[in-house]
C-alpha cells in the first residue's frame, strides 16, 4: 500500500468487495455445474476471470498484497478449462480448488481496525507533546513516538515504560537547573525534596534560579507531583502491569509536565 495505514474508504476502493462477491458467486455456480456450460457462458466467464486475474496481479504490484502462485495458478487453470470444450468435466473441481485457495488467502490477509483518535496516535507523530517539547527535548522524541504507538495499540504497560524514559530526560534537565548534585538520572524524590524545601522558604530566601521564575518552578513542582500520583508508585517494578486507563492518565500527566518544562528549559 502507498502508506502504512489505510482508511475504510480506501480499503473499499482498493479491494473492491463487489468483485470478490461476484467471483465467489461465479465459483459457487461453476462448482455445482457438473461442467455443463454453454459456449456463450464460458466466454462471458472467461472475460470476467481474466479481468479478475489482472486485478490480482496489479494488486500484487501496486499494493504489495498478493495471492500465492497456487491461487493464481488455479485461476489460470480455470480459464484454460473454460476455453476447451473437451475439459468441461474439470470445471467443478477446478472452481472448488480456486474457491478453497481464495478462502485461505483472504483469511491470511488481516487488517487492524483503529478509530480516529487511535490513528492519530498510531501515526507516531513525534510532535504529540507539542513543538516546544520536540525542539527542546530531542532525546525524548523516540520514546514519545513509541509511547504513542503503544497507547494506540492498547499496549498500556509498554506505553508507561516509554513514558518513564521520557521522564528520565525531563528529570535530568530539571535536576541540572535546580543545581542538584550531579547524577546520571535524578530521582523523583530528590527533585521533589528539593522543590518542597524551596517552597517552605520565603521567596527572598529561595535559590537564585527559583527567585528568577517562582511561577515556573512552583508549577513544575505541582505537575511533577501529578505525574507521580498518576503513576501511584514512582519506582518501576517488573511485575507491575498498567491498565489502559492508567496509561492514558500517565500519558496526559507526562504530556502536561513536559509542555510546562519546555516553556523555559531545554537539553
Amino acid at each position: 500500500m502507498s502508506n502504512h495505514y489505510i482508511t475504510l474508504g480506501e480499503l473499499v476502493k482498493i479491494f473492491r468487495p463487489e468483485l470478490y462477491g461476484r467471483l465467489f458467486i461465479v465459483l459457487d455456480s461453476l462448482a455445482s455445474s457438473h461442467g455443463n456450460i454453454s459456449p456463450e457462458t464460458a466466454t462471458e466467464l472467461r472475460e470476467f476471470l481474466s479481468k479478475s486475474l489482472r486485478y490480482f496481479e496489479k494488486l500484487s504490484l501496486t499494493e504489495k498484497i498478493s495471492l500465492t502462485p497456487v491461487s493464481l495458478g488455479f485461476m489460470r487453470q480455470l480459464l484454460d478449462v473454460l476455453a476447451d470444450s473437451q475439459k468441461g468435466e474439470e470445471i467443478p473441481s477446478t472452481a472448488r480448488a480456486l474457491q478453497t485457495a481464495l478462502d485461505i488467502e483472504l483469511s491470511n490477509q488481516v487488517f487492524l481496525h483503529l478509530n480516529f483518535e487511535e490513528l492519530q496516535l498510531a501515526r507516531g507523530d513525534i510532535h504529540h507533546f507539542g513543538e516546544d517539547v520536540f525542539l527542546n527535548f530531542p532525546e525524548a522524541r523516540f520514546d514519545i513516538e513509541e509511547a504513542s504507538h503503544c497507547l494506540a495499540y492498547h499496549r498500556a504497560t509498554a506505553c508507561v515504560f516509554h513514558l518513564m524514559r521520557v521522564m528520565e530526560v525531563a528529570l535530568r534537565v530539571l535536576g541540572d537547573t535546580l543545581k542538584l548534585p550531579p547524577t546520571t538520572n535524578p530521582t523523583w524524590d530528590a527533585i521533589l525534596t528539593k522543590c518542597d524545601s524551596e517552597l517552605t522558604k520565603r521567596l527572598a530566601q529561595r535559590s537564585p534560579e527559583w527567585q528568577v521564575d517562582d511561577v515556573f518552578f512552583s508549577g513544575a513542582t505541582g505537575m511533577l507531583r501529578a505525574v507521580k500520583d498518576a503513576w501511584r508508585n514512582p519506582t518501576m517494578h517488573v511485575e507491575k502491569v498498567y491498565t489502559e486507563e492508567q496509561a492514558e492518565d500517565i500519558w496526559n500527566a507526562v504530556k502536561g509536565f513536559m509542555r510546562h518544562l519546555a516553556t523555559k528549559l531545554k537539553e
